[in-house]
């Protein structure tokens, strides 16, 4: 995979986008916890939650050792080594997180 264009988004509204696209400030069962190093959008309703994980804080550039984890109701834990993961700053003091494997390419965008 080549590296990931941290200018990926072609919004500012929060989301986040892997095997679908969730809208983080819609009042529609996702919830987000923000912590050092980690990220974790979660739907208790839907039994689902997909947790990025990396050496570090929020400071902008790549990151080490990122992982993505996707737990759901009923299913083994997958767990993704992902080949990168950089933090960036967008238009509008938004993070922007872009992050991939080998096969696929997701984002993250929230408000700072």
């Amino acid at each position: 995979m080549d590296d990931i264009n941290p200018d990926m988004s072609s919004e500012q509204t929060p989301h986040f986008l892997w095997d679908t696209k969730i809208l983080l400030e819609e009042p529609n069962g996702w919830g987000l916890l923000i912590q050092s190093g980690s990220v974790a959008i979660t739907n208790l309703t839907e039994g689902k939650q997909y947790r990025l994980l990396w050496q570090g804080d929020w400071s902008t550039g790549k990151k080490a050792t990122p992982v993505l984890r996707i737990v759901e109701k009923g299913k083994q834990t997958e767990i993704i080594a992902l080949k990168q993961l950089e933090v960036s700053v967008i238009k509008g003091g938004h993070y922007s997180l872009t992050f991939g494997s080998d096969d696929r390419e997701g984002e993250l965008v929230l408000a700072k």
